[in-house]
């Protein structure tokens, strides 16, 4: 899988992701285990549930309107974040195992990346959505 290329001395611009593996001395099997396809359904199974029950609370805070409220709108912010986070755990699924071989380093940093900083993201526009058009009451 690598390319034989030469490298500057130190620099590994041209090394697969089995290279930094083998590196490291984490062991990552090129052939699927029974094991590997244990961890890999559990996880979709989870992820698929997650989903499922974000894409539920987002869909009863929208279409309610006695949730209409800046806590609800708190709620759906959650949710909105675990959403994120159960796709984001889903395509992990989808480039574990014996896949990860395959991953370029570039399709490796965008998989830990985007698990680790999508829900972030979503959480920290949870001021913006639940404080709409709010002034703060001034009494003299």
């Amino acid at each position: 899988m690598d390319k034989l290329t030469d490298d500057i001395p130190g620099c590994y611009y041209n090394r697969s992701v089995q290279f930094f593996y083998e590196q490291s001395g984490k062991n990552i099997s090129d052939h699927w285990r029974p094991r590997d396809y244990l961890v890999v359904s559990l996880g979709m199974a989870v992820s698929v549930i997650v989903i499922l029950a974000n894409i539920l609370v987002m869909v009863a805070i929208f279409i309610n309107r006695r949730f209409h409220f800046p806590i609800y709108y708190l709620l759906g912010n959650l949710a909105a974040a675990d959403l994120f986070s159960g796709i984001a755990y889903l395509h992990l699924m989808f480039h574990t195992g014996p896949w990860t071989i395959k991953l370029s380093k570039n399709q490796w940093f965008v998989r830990q990346v985007g698990e680790s900083n999508t829900p972030l993201l979503t959480l920290s526009q949870e001021p913006v959505v639940c404080t709409p058009g709010r002034r703060v009451q001034h009494t003299p």
